[in-house]
């Protein structure tokens, strides 16, 4: 899946971009996950297109980290839960302990998957990376909500000693 974005901060190698929000992402139940920040939707991504603040971009995964990612945030988790029961079943042939014995594993795993994740973003795997950088001319991206706007038509803030541009003061209040 490949969304576009205006990146909004550098951190040496790595980029948060904010997410172009789209038309099914209003009736979507689990946008409100999605919508982590005040900022909006955002998303951190290896940088290996050099890109800088401002700049519009299509972010991506591809192949394998797709499938690990996969695996890791629903497959182990799931199979966590239904060995934690079967087990308790087995051992305590109790319903209420097994649904226990499940649940805990699986809090146990996300708190070790705390770890893991962080591992997995300081060594760039698995998370997302520029693709390409999309070009404007005289047109610029929302910072907060990805909106397409012209820039002298735009709210211009400094953010962290970089300009960004706002579609309205709402979403430029909403990304502070």
């Amino acid at each position: 899946m490949f969304r576009t974005g205006v990146v909004v901060k550098i951190d040496k190698n790595k980029v948060t971009v904010a997410l172009e929000e789209k038309d099914e992402c209003e009736g979507c139940e689990f946008s409100r996950f999605c919508n982590v920040s005040k900022g909006g939707r955002r998303i951190l991504c290896n940088n290996k297109k050099n890109v800088k603040v401002g700049d519009l971009v299509e972010v991506g995964s591809k192949g394998k980290n797709i499938l690990l990612a996969g695996v890791f945030n629903f497959l182990i988790p799931i199979l966590l839960v239904v060995v934690g029961i079967i087990i308790g079943l087995k051992i305590w042939k109790s319903e209420l302990i097994s649904f226990l014995l499940g649940i805990s594993l699986l809090i146990l795993y996300f708190l070790v998957f705390k770890f893991i994740d962080r591992w997995f973003i300081n060594t760039g795997r698995i998370i997302p990376e520029i693709l390409g950088v999309l070009e404007l001319g005289n047109l610029t991206v929302c910072a907060s909500c990805g909106k397409t706007i012209r820039r002298g038509d735009s709210i211009k803030r400094e953010f962290e000693d970089n300009d960004l541009f706002f579609c309205s003061d709402e979403c430029a209040n909403r990304f502070n």
